[in-house]
């Protein structure tokens, strides 16, 4: 079971990777998809920006045409604004 269960996520992971974010349809609840961008920290994947819509509204091809770049813009900055907390307070005396 632990086998199939980490070849299933090998092959979410490699087709988030190839599409540049992750996305899902009727998986959380039925009607419902999203798609989600990585928030990094130091090139480390900490925590994820994701946008939920029904299903009936769009795919996750269409919001990903529609909003990718703003995600990641967001994803971007809360990264670099993580980063610059993280060294400020690695900085601060004891």
């Amino acid at each position: 079971m632990a086998a199939q269960c980490k070849g299933h996520a090998e092959k979410i992971i490699a087709k988030t990777r190839e599409a540049g974010y992750g996305s899902s349809v009727n998986e959380a609840a039925p009607g419902i998809s999203g798609i989600a961008v990585p928030l990094r920290l130091d090139g480390d994947v900490v925590g994820a920006i994701n946008m939920v819509f029904f299903t009936t509204a769009m795919n996750p091809t269409e919001a990903a045409a529609k909003y990718l770049d703003a995600m990641e813009e967001c994803a971007k900055r809360i990264g670099a604004e993580m980063s610059e907390r993280k060294l400020r307070a690695t900085c601060l005396p004891d």
